[in-house]
């Protein structure tokens, strides 16, 4: 079955038909997050609400397919499997054993400089337009792809995607300076 078969059958809301080639394609899915720290548990629950993402977007009345399919479920699994392990890597636990004995007093500055420095990027990028922050975070973050930032934002090309995130990246660090000029002046 082609992927355009397999779309026309999700768009005509002909689900089992779609997928048993759909499922298909989870063997890569699963082997990235074993690979990643997961269980089989968490790549099928992951592969699930992949298949719910797909069929949503395909629904959607200017879908465009611009990758295979097997590409694409691939980029939204690989997108949810990362924020979920930024999730997991929050609620880690610290307990005193795992912290270093002491801070010097030097990093102890350098590290309420770091913390400065990042609560102004923080600041800088909330005010960056949704479609820039998300843009910023799927690349930054997510670590994902721009063939599949291009797909996901329905680009016609990985160079526009490219041309996109030089254009925030220069949004928000116009902000950024505006910020730091700010706090200089008050």
């Amino acid at each position: 079955m082609s992927d355009e078969e397999i779309i026309n059958h999700i768009k005509k809301g002909q689900y089992d038909k779609a997928m048993k080639k759909l499922y298909g394609y989870y063997s890569a899915v699963r082997a990235h997050v074993l690979k990643n720290s997961g269980k089989a548990q968490d790549a099928e629950d992951l592969y699930q609400e992949a298949l719910i993402i797909f069929c949503k977007k395909v629904k959607e009345e200017n879908f465009k397919l611009t990758s295979s399919i097997n590409t694409f479920l691939f980029g939204i699994s690989k997108m949810l499997w990362n924020e979920e392990l930024r999730k997991r890597s929050r609620n880690i636990i610290v307990s005193e054993e795992n912290l270093p004995a002491a801070f010097s007093d030097s990093e102890f500055e350098e590290s309420l400089q770091n913390e400065h420095n990042f609560k102004k990027a923080e600041e800088a990028f909330k005010m960056l337009d949704e479609r820039c922050r998300e843009l910023l975070h799927m690349f930054y973050f997510k670590k994902m792809s721009m063939k599949v930032i291009a797909d996901w934002f329905k680009f016609s090309t990985e160079r526009v995607a490219k041309s996109q995130k030089y254009r925030c990246l220069e949004k928000a660090k116009e902000h950024l300076k505006n910020i730091t000029l700010q706090k200089h002046l008050s």
